[in-house]
Order: structure tokens, then C-alpha cells, then sequence
């Protein structure tokens, strides 16, 4: 369910937050009661979900723009895996979440607010009443005005005392490998750190980095270049192609001299899943990882559409290729209009096989096969969007 108007009448209590400090991550308990006077946004989310990680920016946006505007994050769970304390610390961490969040693993608060789909975000006036709710992305535009409306000026009120979750450990959320057969490299996505490890495959002994770790979308040499949540990493003749994800763009690094290019993607996150277009120009949608075609093309899996693009490397055209649009489990013929064809749901990872496609097929569980040859999608395991891989079976 995606709703474009998030205002609501306003005569509906907002219900409290549980208490246990064990249901909070990010810091102490903070109860609507405590905040009254301040207005509220709550953020629906769960740690599997491309576009609950998609509106963060449009949160910390919000936070920016109204001082008086307290951001709380709920994660309610999707699958078991992800209703653990330790996962929602995790994924806090992984996506840099910098307000507090609310456990919510057996749907209390989901069910009291009256959610149907992540990300969901409600708006709580100074009041404490629910003034606004809408599922989906694009908050800041629907939420400025309605917060603008509620918000308070001209008064100080104490920050909340957070304590951000941080992870230990050589190498935070690494999102991808490549091995390099031709100099025994073992090619590293580190994207917690956004950059790249050349290591020695044998001995596990760094060799290079490329990215100087600070999030940005900067060409340049191996010192100075920048990436922002690299994930997926293919060698493709002299170069390392990278799906440069939270910068919605495609990048080469040439492997002799550690340079960093971007092949397309204008750093901007795309709304339509059926535009292509050509080099820096186009617009792409969280690039999850690469795979080459028997033409030396490249398939790109783009998450944020549940599609896979072609990316002719030639001629720079980014395409949509396969995928309908829709996030679904559909088999079927691969391109049709947006209800039609066959849809995936939030494809990762892949492997070709020839002129098949393997695809990781993230938020249905699944494994999916593209044929080229006949451009038939099929499933080889999987049942849906809610039917959680955990299952043995033929």
C-alpha cells in the first residue's frame, strides 16, 4: 500500500512506546508522553527492506530542517532472522542510524498504528495526536508542510541522549568479492567504509586500497577517489567494475593503476523504473552487483527497481532489461508494462552462466533464472514475498 496524501484528521491518540530498555537501540527508553510539545515522526522499518533504507536521507533531511522534530525509528520484523535485538543493532549500525529505535518483534506497535507495508512513517503532533501517516518513499516532500504546520519555533528543547550501536572487527560489512585469477587478488567490497580492498588471496595481506573511506561519488585516482556503500564486484578484462550502491551509479577501476571512473549513473537516486539513458546522464536505483553477458555487455541488478539493467559498455546506454517493475515473485516472459511480464523482488546478487542469469532474488526468499535465449523468468526455489527461505525441499 503506498498513499501519496499523509494527512490525517488528527483526532486519533498516538499510543506509547513500550519502556524496556531491552526494546530500545540507540538510546534509553523515550516515552510520546515525555515529548509532548515537540512533534514526533515515526519510522515503520524493517532491516531487509531497499526502501526503508531509501528514505533515511529524507529523515535525517527532516531532522535538519525542524530542530523541534524528534525522529523515531520502529522495527517491526518481516522475517524471524530479523527480529532479533542483535539484528536490528546490526542493521542500525550498517545504515548508519542516528536517531533512537523502537524494537517492535511481535507486532504490537505494527498493529496499533494500523501499518500494511514498510517503510510506513506517522506523524505525531505536539499534542500527541496522529496527524499524518503514508507508506512508501518520497517523505520529505510529503511530510515538510505537515510538519511545518506542527512544528515549534523559536524554543529550545534538550536533545535526546543517543548512543549510536557500532560494530567490531578487520573489515565493517563487507558487501562484496571478486577474485582476480590473473594476480591471485582477492578483491574486497568494504562498504561500511566505502572503499575497496586488494588483498593477497593467500595470505589475507592487504595490497591496495582504493577510496580514501569517506562516503562521496569522486573520481580520481586510487588515494582520492570516493564510493558510498559499494556492494557487488566483477573483473571484467583490465578493470574492476563495482556497483556503486547508495550512489546510484556504476564505477571501473582500472587494475594496473588503481584509477577510479564512473561508467553510468548520475548520483542521483531515479523515481522511474523505464527511463534509460546513456553514461553520466542516467538515473539508477541502488545497483546491487554485476554480472558480464556473452555479448560483453553487463547486467546490472538494480534493487531499487527489482529489475535488472543491460549496460552496454560500448555505446554507455543503460537500459532496463529485465523485470516488469514490480516488486513480486511473477515468472513469465521477462519485460511487459508495469503490471505485467515477469517481476522480481529487490534482485542482489548474481551469476551467469552463459546466457543464464542467476539471480538472488532478496525480498522473496528466492533463487531466479533469466534465460537470454528465450527471455523466459523462472523460479528454481522460492514461494513469495512472505515465505521466509528456512524450509528444506525439493
Amino acid at each position: 500500500m503506498f498513499t501519496d496524501d499523509p494527512r490525517l484528521p488528527g483526532h486519533v491518540n498516538a499510543p506509547e512506546l513500550p519502556q524496556l530498555p531491552e526494546r530500545w537501540v540507540g538510546s534509553a527508553p523515550v516515552s510520546l508522553r515525555s515529548l509532548r510539545g515537540r512533534p514526533v515522526l515515526l519510522d515503520f522499518w524493517t532491516a531487509g527492506c531497499i526502501n526503508c533504507r531509501h528514505i533515511l536521507p529524507d529523515l535525517d533531511r527532516l531532522a535538519s530542517a525542524f530542530p523541534s522534530l524528534v525522529v523515531i525509528g520502529v522495527h517491526t520484523g518481516k522475517f524471524a532472522h530479523e527480529k532479533t535485538r542483535a539484528a536490528v543493532v546490526r542493521a542500525a549500525a550498517q545504515f548508519g542510524i542516528a536517531h533512537p529505535v523502537v524494537t517492535d518483534p511481535d507486532g504490537a506497535l505494527w498493529q496499533a498504528y494500523a501499518v500494511r507495508a514498510w517503510p510506513t512513517v506517522v506523524l505525531i503532533d505536539p499534542a500527541g495526536k496522529i496527524v499524518g501517516q503514508r507508506s512508501g518513499e518520497g517523505v520529505y516532500g510529503a511530510f515538510r508542510s505537515l510538519i511545518a504546520e506542527t512544528a515549534v519555533g523559536g524554543e529550545a528543547f534538550a536533545p535526546i541522549p543517543l548512543a549510536p550501536p557500532t560494530v567490531s572487527g578487520a573489515l565493517r560489512f563487507p558487501g562484496g568479492l571478486a577474485f582476480d585469477a590473473a594476480t591471485g587478488a582477492l578483491w574486497v567490497a568494504e562498504t561500511g567504509h566505502h572503499r575497496l580492498l586488494e588483498l593477497d588471496a593467500a595470505t589475507g595481506r592487504v595490497r591496495r586500497i582504493v577510496g580514501d573511506g569517506e562516503p562521496g561519488l569522486r573520481d580520481g585516482s586510487a588515494d582520492d577517489a570516493r564510493f558510498r556503500s559499494p556492494h557487488g564486484l566483477l573483473i571484467h578484462g583490465n578493470a574492476l567494475i563495482v556497483a556503486d550502491t547508495d550512489n546510484h551509479a556504476v564505477r571501473s577501476v582500472d587494475l594496473a593503476t588503481g584509477a577510479v571512473t564512473t561508467l553510468t549513473g548520475s548520483g542521483q537516486q531515479a523515481t522511474r523504473w523505464d527511463e534509460p539513458g546513456v553514461g553520466r546522464d542516467v538515473k539508477l536505483n541502488s545497483p546491487w552487483d554485476i554480472a558480464p553477458l556473452p555479448d560483453g555487455a553487463l547486467v546490472v541488478s538494480m534493487a531499487g527497481f527489482h529489475q535488472l539493467w543491460r549496460l552496454d559498455l560500448a555505446t554507455g546506454v543503460a537500459e532496463p532489461w529485465v523485470g516488469s517493475g514490480r516488486e513480486a515473485l511473477i515468472d513469465g516472459p521477462r519485460r511487459g508494462g508495469p503490471m505485467d511480464g515477469a517481476a522480481l523482488a529487490q534482485p542482489s546478487g548474481l551469476v551467469a552462466d552463459g546466457g543464464a542469469i542467476y539471480i538472488a532474488d532478496a525480498e522473496s526468499s528466492a533463487v531466479r533464472r533469466f534465460d537470454a535465449d528465450t527471455g523466459m523468468v523462472t523460479t528454481v526455489v522460492g514461494a513469495g514475498l512472505f515465505e521466509f527461505g528456512d524450509v528444506d525441499g525439493v
